[in-house]
């Protein structure tokens, strides 16, 4: 009897079947004569990893005086969308923020600014507006 050697690659394994309770898998070659069982070094995942972060998504008004939109925190993501279509925010991680001012990051109408980089800043997030009463979506977790 001939010996066969196969290579398999991790995404065949994924794509043969799911683990028995042992986590084996057993391949059946095209010819349907030679099979391998292979034993994983971990077991194959049953079901989506599970995040343990807590994301939170809030609205705010955003005014002409610079003010506190999100609180100080550590964070893996931070959003802010300007939902207005005509007024500008800009936005300051711990300080005040200034339209068009230098340690802001300004927002035109429409557009989300997203900061997902580690580290995202975690100081307080203080924001401004051209327009009184402009709507702003802030997603941060």
């Amino acid at each position: 009897m001939k010996s066969k050697t196969w290579l398999i690659a991790p995404a065949m394994l994924l794509a043969c079947g799911p683990a028995t309770a042992q986590d084996r898998i057993q391949y059946t070659a095209p010819d349907g004569a030679s099979a391998i069982n292979v034993s994983l070094a971990r077991p194959l995942p049953t079901s989506p990893p599970q995040s343990s972060i807590v994301g939170t998504v809030s609205g705010a008004i955003v005014g002409t005086a610079s003010a506190q939109v999100l609180a100080a925190g550590a964070r893996q993501l931070l959003a802010i969308d300007n939902e207005s279509t005509s007024a500008t925010i800009a936005c300051a991680f711990g300080g005040a923020a200034a339209i068009n001012g230098a340690g802001s990051f300004t927002i035109p109408p429409g557009v989300t600014r997203t900061w997902t980089a580690y580290p995202v800043p975690a100081d307080a997030v203080n924001c401004i507006a051209s327009a009184a009463s402009t709507p702003a979506t802030i997603e941060a977790n």
